[in-house]
């Protein structure tokens, strides 16, 4: 209730109109006088493409709730699978409707501090974290080379002090391993922070 409530309270913040300085205001204008139609556009269909972010998130993570082990589940989780790069596609898609309205609210805002204040959700969710994924990926793919370079030198390692390094390095290897797995988790928190925009929907529809 908490959280819903800090979230009405930055779409009212969001768009309230504040005193700009000269050069806002005369950008703000070129902005509502050419370009009106497209933050027009852009601020009705944003709720509607997370909306359908929303199903593509369920369809995504079902198979971790299906306890019942339905099949038609399975067969919804493996079609998000097969079309992974149309799913990155739509995402980068939203990404950029975000980005056009944060552009938009940018010349609404008298500071720079009140546009990070009333849309740092918005912020957050077009954050381009994804990137630690692709060098998480890079990095395992070079952990695992090393590791597979060195393992000869393992067994021949013939003393305790050798067999003990090389089990500490093991434990290494198993923690690093998961790093990719952790990154692929923070990439996605952004496209959970793009859901705050259904307040807009749920809005409208009333």
């Amino acid at each position: 209730m908490a959280l819903r409530k800090a979230v009405k309270k930055l779409h009212r913040l969001r768009k309230k109109k504040e005193k700009l300085p000269k050069w806002k205001a005369k950008w703000n204008h070129f902005n509502e006088k050419y370009l009106g139609w497209l933050e027009n556009f852009v601020e009705l269909l944003i709720p509607w493409l997370v909306l359908v972010l929303l199903l593509v998130l369920i369809g995504e993570y079902i198979h971790y709730i299906n306890v019942f082990h339905w099949h038609w589940v399975d067969s919804i989780s493996e079609f998000f699978h097969h079309h992974a790069g149309a799913v990155h596609t739509f995402d980068q898609f939203v990404v950029a409707f975000f980005c056009i309205d944060l552009y938009f609210n940018f010349f609404k805002k008298a500071t720079f501090e009140s546009f990070v204040k009333t849309s740092i959700l918005d912020i957050i969710a077009v954050a381009p974290l994804g990137a630690l994924f692709r060098v998480s990926e890079a990095g395992e793919a070079q952990l695992l080379v090393h590791v597979g370079g060195d393992t000869p030198k393992v067994a021949r390692a013939a003393n305790i002090g050798a067999l003990a390094k090389a089990e500490s390095a093991t434990k290494t290897t198993r923690i690093l391993s998961r790093m990719p797995r952790f990154a692929r988790l923070v990439s996605r928190i952004p496209r959970l922070f793009r859901l705050n925009r259904l307040s807009d929907f749920w809005a409208k529809k009333r």
